[in-house]
């Protein structure tokens, strides 16, 4: 594969470095950033589950548009692509910069999401020839995860800053400044050269992408505001748990009938790849652990957005290290084993550290630590688990297994996560009000005269003991997974996948070959 196909005008040795400035620009895109909910919640009169349901509906985006892809790179070429991509981008950003309707600000939260899989896709496989020319996973990982995770925190603290001293809205405008300032490096310097022979987009199996997007839509409401409507007793909770299973069963129908599936499922269940998503599980339930440390920030800074960003930004060196680590490991040695457990034994530290600073005395210092190994515990185990089950996929069914991994990476166990954890931290916090209620005398002359402020000072420290139980189960948890991953017979292979990236023939294969 020629870079000059996807640049022109530019000295070959720069394209490396435009190919990630453009995946920084797309870093910086990522729907409604958390940070400025509080903002744009009070500004609208909305409500958190509003906001929580709009990032489920990004990465349901992101997940969903996967295999559609695959066909659309065949049948058009990147400057097309690119050039489509980034002025969506523009127009969904302004949309939620002036919409107050949260029907919309979700939709187009999904729609950023397609669209972003659909750069970021295109960008990854320019990306691949110069990183991995040989089939090394391991160079093009420890430099794309990094640039992917280290400037969402980063453009989260600038749009709490703007959002703080000026308005929210101009976080979205922020974001389209330098969606434009990539548009027109696209526009001068991208080449309009077709890169494959054109496949007809009919073949594809719309009908059962659709239910797929309506079934995940429908989990994510349900866990979005399951908590603030009670669940089941809910009727709209009902309605949508039943719309998703049977539009689940639809797209299953539907994906077993077509003659190319959208996910082949026997492929999905062999034993190397079922062994990796399972960790994979394990190990993103103990990072997605962000409605735990959301309350925990909120009581320390006494709801202080623009700190709680600042706080949030000290994973990004937790992503540089974790990235280098992996960088001197793969290197040298394939085994997967070492690098599982040292994720888990990050997160066990991570968390043990998050138990012991759970109180009200807690210093934006304190949190270094903690947030450091989660971070970096994080990075490995998204390298880690994309070199391992990488490594022994025959080319044909690297779609299935990198469609499957997405989807439940970036948005089936963050989904899942978040509401279990905040039902949790819920019924834990109403356990301990319960119990320090009761042990109040109310005809003690210091609680009478404190009494206003008594609720107050009970809800905080409820809050934290409900907190400082969940941090020591999930220590518990991560013990009993360290010793699980150091007894599962991780069959890896030493061997690693050359393709001829010169051969343009080999565009899907290359495509398929990066777990985004």
């Amino acid at each position: 594969m020629d870079n000059r196909i996807f640049f022109n005008r530019i000295p070959q040795k720069m394209d490396f470095w435009f190919l990630l400035f453009l995946n920084i620009i797309l870093a910086f895109s990522s729907g409604i950033p958390t940070t400025i909910a509080p903002y744009l919640i009070g500004d609208q009169s909305a409500v958190p589950a509003d906001v929580t349901m709009a990032g489920f509906a990004y990465f349901t985006g992101m997940a969903c548009m996967f295999p559609i892809i695959l066909r659309l790179k065949q049948f058009t070429n990147t400057k097309l692509i690119l050039g489509c991509s980034f002025l969506a981008l523009l127009f969904f950003n302004f949309l939620l910069s002036v919409s107050n309707a949260p029907l919309i600000m979700i939709m187009a939260s999904f729609a950023i999401g397609c669209v972003k899989m659909l750069a970021t896709l295109e960008i990854v496989l320019s990306l691949i020839p110069i990183l991995m020319p040989k089939g090394e996973r391991y160079q093009l990982y420890c430099i794309y995860y990094p640039l992917s995770m280290v400037f969402g925190p980063v453009s989260g603290l600038l749009a709490a800053y703007l959002a703080d001293t000026v308005n929210w809205h101009y976080s979205f405008h922020e974001q389209n400044f330098f969606i434009f300032i990539g548009l027109l490096i696209i526009v001068l310097f991208v080449h309009p050269e077709k890169r494959s022979k054109k496949i007809p987009l009919v073949q594809f199996d719309w009908l059962g992408n659709i239910f797929l997007v309506i079934s995940l839509l429908l989990m994510c409401y349900v866990m979005s505001y399951g908590l603030m409507q009670d669940w089941f007793a809910s009727v709209k909770i009902q309605a949508a748990t039943i719309g998703s299973i049977i539009a689940l069963l639809t797209f299953l129908h539907s994906n077993m009938r077509n003659k190319r599936p959208i996910i082949n499922f026997t492929t999905v269940a062999s034993w190397h790849v079922l062994c990796g998503v399972f960790v994979l599980c394990c190990l993103c339930m103990l990072f997605n652990t962000g409605s735990l440390t959301s309350p925990f920030l909120a009581i320390v800074f006494k709801n202080n957005p623009l700190e709680s960003a600042k706080i949030n930004t000290y994973g990004t060196v937790g992503y540089l290290f974790g990235s280098f680590l992996c960088f001197l490991y793969y290197r040298k040695f394939m085994n997967f084993t070492p690098m599982a457990a040292t994720a888990c034994v990050l997160f066990l530290v991570s968390n043990l550290g998050m138990y012991y600073i759970t109180t009200i005395n807690a210093s934006p210092n304190d949190l270094f630590l903690p947030m450091f190994f989660r971070a970096m515990a994080t990075i490995i185990t998204y390298i880690s688990v994309g070199i391992y089950i990488t490594s022994n996929i025959p080319l044909n069914y690297f779609n299935d297994v990198t469609m499957f991994l997405i989807a439940v990476r970036t948005l089936l166990v963050p989904v899942v996560a978040s509401a279990l954890y905040s039902n949790w931290h819920y019924h834990e916090q109403i356990k301990y009000t319960t119990r320090l209620a009761n042990t109040m005398d109310a005809l003690n002359p210091l609680v009478a005269v404190r009494n206003t402020q008594l609720v107050s000072s009970v809800k905080v420290q409820a809050s934290l003991l409900a907190l400082r139980d969940i941090y020591g189960a999930l220590i518990i948890m991560s013990l009993v997974l360290l010793v699980i991953i150091l007894f599962i017979p991780f069959h890896g292979s030493n061997k690693r996948i050359i393709f001829n990236w010169r051969d343009p023939l080999h565009g899907k294969e290359a495509a398929q070959a990066i777990t985004v």
